[in-house]
């Protein structure tokens, strides 16, 4: 997600973005509910994060968000995140209200056990070293998906990843019936609709 908003027009860009929230969704949104870290710069190429505070209560977060500030066991208000997330070393155990995270998301070291209600990590999503064992509700991943070194055992949802897809041999014999590649389009699996039933059984490195 990218726009080419400078700092000074930030107000009337929350303005926007909570009507045209309030048009799409049907739900309640108000300016206040937008967050735009300060400097962020509508990409991805942002290095700077916010560590989200307990006591936070927007729901949309124009910002690469770090959780190791977040004193709460559940995200209650937070839905969106248009950077990368990173829950090492917080305390968090449920992304309970989060649904898209527009960046990457780290998991590796967290005490995450629980997706909640996410839905779409926008590019890579990294589970090493975390205590995740279903994927839950996601869908979907644009990125490089990393199970290996994960004790993942449920795919939950999960319907494609368009990158790379790192699985452990557990993981290949687990899963051998729910996912296949497509050649240069990504991987898919038995929650998508394309899936091909003559591809059953094939899980390639």
């Amino acid at each position: 997600m990218q726009f080419n908003i400078t700092p000074d027009k930030y107000e009337k860009f929350k303005e926007y973005f909570a009507n045209k929230l309030i048009d799409e969704t049907g739900g309640i949104y108000n300016p206040e509910d937008i967050y735009i870290h300060h400097g962020y710069r509508f990409n991805y190429f942002a290095i700077d994060y916010y560590f989200l505070k307990t006591y936070d209560k927007f729901k949309y977060a124009f910002a690469n968000v770090n959780f190791g500030e977040y004193k709460k066991l559940k995200i209650t208000d937070l839905e969106f995140i248009a950077g990368n997330a990173v829950f090492t070393d917080s305390i968090v155990e449920s992304l309970g209200s989060l649904k898209y995270i527009c960046g990457s998301a780290v998991f590796d070291f967290s005490k995450v056990t629980d997706l909640g209600n996410l839905i779409s990590i926008s590019k890579n999503a990294d589970f090493e070293n975390s205590v995740v064992k279903s994927l839950g509700n996601l869908e979907y991943v644009g990125g490089d998906l990393n199970l290996k070194g994960s004790i993942v055992e449920d795919l939950g949802n999960l319907r494609y990843v368009e990158g790379t897809l790192t699985l452990n041999d557990e993981h290949k014999k687990l899963f051998a019936d729910k996912v296949y590649y497509v050649k240069k389009e990504g991987w898919c699996f038995r929650n998508d609709p394309t899936y091909l039933n003559e591809n059953d059984g094939k899980c390639n490195d």
